[in-house]
């Protein structure tokens, strides 16, 4: 009787899952066609770096109001990089693909 003549049952999926060889069915794609393109490293180094950077930036400030203020425009000052980064590069794609 082989696995599709009858139905599982509870141990051979436990066998299944305990003995299946790790990392045997992964599909591994990228997010851009080409390996040399960077854009979206550069842009997810901007979202990671930047916050870091900020904090220790406001760190080296006297405590107060102004410290906050700093920190809430300066992370409203990157997403908006970071959001007119994506809107050039959607808008270039889409030119592209439309010509």
């Amino acid at each position: 009787m082989t696995w599709t003549e009858r139905k599982p049952t509870r141990s051979d999926l436990r066998n299944y899952l305990m003995y299946k060889p790790a990392l045997q069915e992964i599909n591994m794609t990228t997010s851009t066609n080409k390996h040399s393109n960077l854009f979206y490293g550069a842009i997810a180094g901007v979202a990671v770096i930047a916050p870091i950077g900020l904090v220790a930036a406001a760190g080296t400030m006297p405590e107060g109001p102004e410290t906050g203020q700093f920190i809430v425009s300066s992370f409203g000052a990157v997403f908006a990089v970071i959001v007119a980064a994506l809107a050039v590069r959607a808008a270039y794609s889409l030119g592209f693909s439309k010509a």
